[in-house]
């Protein structure tokens, strides 16, 4: 025969294994990652992810020293990255935010005991607790994944800064040095085209010109001194543009940036840019979209979890002792929490989850 005592010890045991049991039972959808849609030729092609352009340093390939130095101070002084950085630091603190499923609890606490029917005391008081969340419909795992794409989208964001910042400092290094030596040959010809004036002008002077010829060697010589101000203004805006990329003050330009140096660069290698798929997967716009897609995916889990009970197995051991009297209380079992009813507003919110996942979805593609 069982005794009372054990058959409230094996009740207690089943509902936990009960409950346990329930903990398999996940909710939460599946994501499945969206596909290509490449011709047959690329059918085969790596599922692997390639490395993305933003970890290459294509612009050493012009080989300008002077470019590479402008680079590297734009990584570390641009405004616009730095806080791109911090949407990462942030993304990654909010996934560890998310709440662990077990946690423990304690307090002590001790002093002297005394009141109208209480004789004084010395003594002490501690309670040691500590909460397991099951998660049987996968809410939390939901979170979690939730949090991590979060920072792969804070991660995708941050590369397409740095790619828009590496290509806007680039571009404006090769006009800079374009409208410079466009400006140096301007200047060029207007000495070329003075002397031949001045030319004209004795040859006239010895009467084997005439007025014609003088006319209009005066009308070059105004015109190519009216294309040297245009020229002369796209170079500082340039060098303004430039120091602005840097997270510096326009206005002064960089003394690297002054004299034209060694020219134009020129990139001598071709770019190596893979097949369509690795095209499109360097995209930093469709990382995003694609890891957007995810969170949503991942929030209609948590919507729909949040749907159905909350399990948790509980315990907490509370001691005392005060004038020489001791005392101990204890519970350990599971504890279920019932939604509330009634759920018709949590099933539109699961809906209404379920179309930002569709859109999400349809902005990938």
């Amino acid at each position: 025969m069982i005794g009372t005592e054990q058959r409230k010890s094996l009740r207690g045991a089943m509902c936990v294994l009960c409950t346990l049991g329930l903990a398999g039972c996940d909710v939460t959808p599946e994501f499945l990652t969206p596909s290509y849609l490449f011709a047959p030729s690329f059918a085969e092609v790596s599922s692997g992810l390639p490395v993305t352009q933003s970890k290459v340093a294509w612009w050493t390939k012009f080989n300008d020293p002077t470019l590479n130095a402008l680079v590297e101070e734009a990584l570390a002084g641009n405004l616009d990255l730095a806080l791109a950085k911090e949407r990462v630091a942030e993304a990654q603190a909010l996934e560890r935010a998310v709440p662990e499923s077990v946690s423990v609890t304690g307090e002590i606490r001790a002093g002297r005991e005394g009141g109208r029917n209480i004789s004084d005391a010395n003594g002490g008081d501690g309670t040691f607790g500590f909460d397991w969340l099951l998660d049987p419909w996968g809410e939390r795992e939901a979170e979690l994944r939730a949090a991590r794409g979060r920072v792969d989208v804070a991660d995708a964001e941050l590369d397409a800064a740095r790619l828009l910042l590496l290509s806007n400092v680039a571009t404006a290094y090769v006009d800079l040095r374009f409208y410079q030596k466009s400006a140096q040959l301007r200047r060029q010809e207007l000495a070329s085209r003075e002397k031949t004036l001045e030319l004209i002008r004795k040859i006239q002077a010895g009467g084997a010109g005439t007025r014609l010829d003088i006319v209009r060697a005066e009308a070059l010589v105004s015109e190519t001194k009216s294309f040297i101000p245009n020229a002369d203004a796209s170079v500082r805006v340039q060098q303004n543009r430039i120091a602005v990329l840097l997270g510096k003050p326009a206005g002064k330009p960089d003394q690297r940036l002054v004299a034209i140096g060694r020219g134009q660069p020129l990139a001598k290698s071709r770019a190596d840019i893979g097949i369509p798929a690795d095209l499109l997967r360097n995209r930093p716009d469709i990382r995003v979209a694609e890891r957007l897609y995810y969170v949503a995916v991942a929030q209609t889990g948590v919507k729909t979890a949040q749907l159905y009970p909350a399990l948790t197995i509980s315990g907490e051991i509370s001691l005392s002792s005060f004038g020489g009297a001791s005392a101990m209380d204890y519970f350990f079992g599971p504890t279920l929490r019932l939604p509330a009813l009634p759920e018709g507003s949590r099933r539109a919110g699961v809906e209404a989850q379920k179309s930002r996942a569709n859109q999400a979805m349809t902005s990938w593609q």
